[in-house]
């Protein structure tokens, strides 16, 4: 969501900003805080106004003043239910691609992936690829991993790679789902990357 007070339809300039991303590139990946918006024109808010906006998750194109002159960027960043943009597009693009990625594995074998560890393993290495791809991105970075539950890691468990993953081993699968030729789920945990967008600067002074 974007507030403009002359242009109803800002936000397309924010969306085609973003997808011109190239997930393919090294270090692609970047967050909209700060950066430009062609054709928007730029607004002047009050310090309640732009926290008024903030407080409901909204983005604005806004006039800074620098020196002598003005800055126009965009500010926040943010997707209605508070996530950052860049994480959410990110992500969108991982979860296509790994589809992308398995879906061409099947298609393109030239015999069958076997319902074995083996054939397992060549899936996993196929989503092991889109990892790969995101690290060199930028979506996802070494980084302690923060959550409970999933399994094979623990909390405060350190990801050197920035993911790791799971699949339970095929000869525990139920026998009704083998013969629907079904492969054991494989879990993805990914360490987001992030951004910094927002410092304080303490300064002492001694004389």
């Amino acid at each position: 969501v974007q507030y403009s007070s002359t242009q109803p339809y800002s936000i397309c300039s924010y969306y085609a900003r973003a997808f011109t991303t190239d997930f393919n590139a090294n270090n692609s990946l970047y967050t909209l805080m700060y950066k430009q918006e062609p054709g928007v024109i730029a607004e002047y808010l009050s310090n309640t106004e732009a926290d008024a906006l903030k407080s409901k998750n909204g983005n604005v194109f806004v006039n800074y003043k620098v020196g002598n002159g003005n800055v126009a960027i965009i500010q926040y960043e943010t997707c209605p239910d508070g996530t950052y943009f860049d994480e959410k597009h990110g992500l969108d693009w991982f979860a296509n691609a790994t589809q992308t990625e398995v879906f061409n594995g099947f298609y393109t074998s030239l015999t069958k992936i076997p319902q074995t560890e083996e054939g397992q393993n060549q899936l996993i290495a196929l989503c092991t690829q889109v990892c790969q791809e995101a690290i060199n991105n930028g979506l996802i970075a070494p980084g302690t991993w923060n959550s409970d539950g999933f399994p094979g890691l623990t909390r405060g468990q350190r990801l050197p790679l920035g993911f790791f993953i799971y699949s339970d081993p095929i000869d525990d699968q139920l026998q009704a789902i083998r013969e629907q030729r079904i492969a054991p789920p494989i879990l993805i945990a990914l360490k987001l990357k992030g951004a910094l967008q927002e410092a304080d600067i303490l300064i002492n002074v001694n004389r």
